[in-house]
């Protein structure tokens, strides 16, 4: 597993120094262009650009596995002589390094650029009112990038299963996530109503809350409940989908 990422890594090492240098840039240039005078306003700038990022390297993970999935170097990566679940952990490992690497220099630049623009007392101070809410927050949309990663490559690996042509593939591929991702959404909202407990954040005691029929997430970040039975259920989805997509890779993926 580890020469397989290290492969991968050494591969794109062209990519991640420009790709930082890259941020580096874009972010002095916006941050010295448009600074607003009120703090909330920079804070809300910080997480768009977050955001951003955070879409960026979720296109670009689900990448990492298509690009051999339906090329013709898919068929020296998928024929060495490794288990499914080597590769498949390869690629995932890979993926969430780059996630954690873009994720904290994003982070470390919005905190540095709050830092210059506004007194720092202010910027701490804000870190540790709401720092149990921002790990936590942090922690679940690592969990979440995991799932959606875990759930494209489930959706490639099975699409390439049924289909031997490359043709449509991708379309297709990209349809039966969103139909997965539906369904499990439309089966979280139900747990979420037959077992409303969850934890608050800031206190850490198990509370009795009603289930948002209108979110289909674990998380409200106000005022900070996380819900047990749906957190452990998506758990569950992550082993699932992970040894499906290394069963199919090991015997029916059509290379």
């Amino acid at each position: 597993m580890f020469k397989l990422i290290k492969y991968e890594l050494q591969g794109k090492s062209k990519y991640y120094i420009a790709a930082l240098i890259g941020m580096l840039f874009m972010f002095f240039y916006i941050n010295t262009r448009v600074t607003p005078n009120d703090f909330t306003v920079s804070l809300a700038f910080s997480f768009l650009e977050t955001y951003l990022i955070y879409i960026v390297l979720i296109i670009s993970g689900i990448i990492l596995y298509a690009k051999d999935v339906f090329r013709n170097s898919g068929y020296l990566i998928f024929t060495i002589p490794k288990k499914g679940e080597i590769i498949l952990g390869a690629k995932l490992i890979v993926a969430i390094v780059e996630f954690l690497i873009f994720m904290f220099t994003v982070i470390f630049l919005s905190y540095l650029n709050l830092s210059v623009n506004y007194p720092v007392e202010t910027v701490n101070n804000f870190i540790l009112e709401y720092k149990n809410i921002l790990i936590t927050a942090f922690t679940l949309i690592t969990f979440f990038f995991i799932y959606l990663i875990l759930l494209s490559y489930f959706s490639i690996t099975l699409t390439k299963t049924i289909f031997y042509s490359n043709k449509y593939a991708i379309l297709i591929s990209f349809m039966l996530m969103w139909l997965i991702y539906f369904i499990t959404n439309k089966l979280i909202t139900l747990i979420l109503k037959l077992f409303p407990y969850s934890i608050h954040i800031g206190t850490g005691s198990i509370i009795t809350k009603a289930a948002n029929t209108n979110s289909n997430i674990t998380f409200n970040l106000i005022p900070g409940d996380l819900n047990i039975a749906a957190l452990t259920f998506e758990t569950f989805m992550l082993f699932i989908l992970f040894f499906i997509t290394s069963y199919l890779i090991d015997n029916k993926m059509n290379l």
